[in-house]
């Protein structure tokens, strides 16, 4: 193993990578700030060469918070020619709130585990809640100091193994209406102005009809954006994102179509955090077959895929009953 430029975050934040043991033809690394990941050779000549390196800072920090999440669930990705070409038009950064609740989440758990403050070290916390990079956390933290979050607890020196000069890092701890809101995280009490969809992936139908009708017809009568997975540019293990975006939704639809495992689950987890949860079926499926005995006498959406507009004021009325908009 030597010390190699990270091609993902190119060193940046003053964070070390080193290679590991190919693996077939593809690169492997091990980076302070992305974790475990490794890349096929084409795709390391097309998208992260100097000379062709096509990611911007947002989507650096996009796919190194993807790659860090799936290394610390077990599950290093391989990244390969095609997926970051998709990724390069679909991925989005995590937005600014959800890098505030990651962070509060964070300094919560650490201090639930130890009893003592959170050693924050911006570089490192970048991957791990989805912000470009150090300074981006800094900016955070002033913000979540300045709205009585969190508070400094003055600096700490963080333990070496290599003799080197123990380095310095600020503490922060939680105040109590920092505790109130990683709290209701933890409940999944919190809503933001979103809908999380639970869905077959990669179905043309349903892609159809969640991409070009439900998004822009719940934007347009509720104001509410609506995001599932795919919308994540998700890679690798996923549970995390996928329970965050539960646990931060206004509320779930979830397509039972094709009785997907999936979404069952995912309609279950919100369920048990007390979110509203509305299910949607394809009216010839419900008609044929129903959906499973635990759902069919649910709240159920049917649509139709000849006239998507049929279920248009039912599902609207339905969702302003959930989220009581009179």
């Amino acid at each position: 193993m030597e010390t190699v430029q990270c091609p993902v975050c190119l060193g940046r934040d003053g964070l070390t990578c080193t290679s590991m043991p190919r693996k077939g033809d593809s690169s492997a690394y091990r980076c302070q700030g992305c974790g475990d990941f490794s890349i096929t050779r084409t795709a390391l000549v097309n998208s992260f060469n100097e000379r062709s390196a096509r990611l911007t800072d947002a989507q650096r920090g996009t796919l190194r918070h993807r790659l860090r999440l799936a290394s610390d669930t077990g599950s290093p990705i391989t990244i390969e020619s095609q997926w970051i070409e998709w990724f390069e038009q679909n991925a989005r950064l995590v937005s600014i709130r959800d890098q505030a609740n990651m962070l509060i989440s964070l300094i919560g758990d650490e201090m639930n585990t130890s009893g003592r403050p959170f050693m924050l070290n911006a570089a490192k916390i970048a991957p791990l809640i989805g912000s470009v990079d150090q300074a981006q956390v800094q900016l955070l933290v002033q913000e979540l100091t300045e709205r009585g979050l969190i508070r400094s607890n003055g600096q700490g020196a963080l333990p070496t193994t290599d003799g080197s000069r123990a380095k310095n890092l600020p503490l922060y701890s939680l105040t109590f209406d920092g505790w109130d809101l990683h709290e209701t995280q933890r409940k999944g009490e919190t809503a933001g102005r979103f809908g999380f969809v639970a869905m077959k992936f990669h179905d043309p139908v349903l892609d159809d009809l969640l991409n070009n009708h439900l998004k822009p017809l719940v934007l347009r009568a509720l104001g509410y954006e609506l995001v599932n997975m795919l919308d994540l540019a998700q890679a690798g293990l996923i549970d995390n994102i996928m329970r965050t975006k539960i646990k931060g939704a206004a509320f779930v639809l979830a397509d039972l179509t094709h009785d997907n495992y999936g979404a069952y689950w995912e309609a279950g987890y919100a369920e048990g955090l007390g979110k509203p949860v509305i299910y949607l079926c394809e009216r010839k499926k419900f008609d044929a077959a129903k959906t499973h005995f635990d759902t069919n006498h649910c709240t159920t959406v049917m649509w139709d895929s000849e006239d998507k507009t049929s279920m248009d004021e039912n599902l609207i009325s339905t969702i302003k009953r959930s989220l009581d908009l009179g």
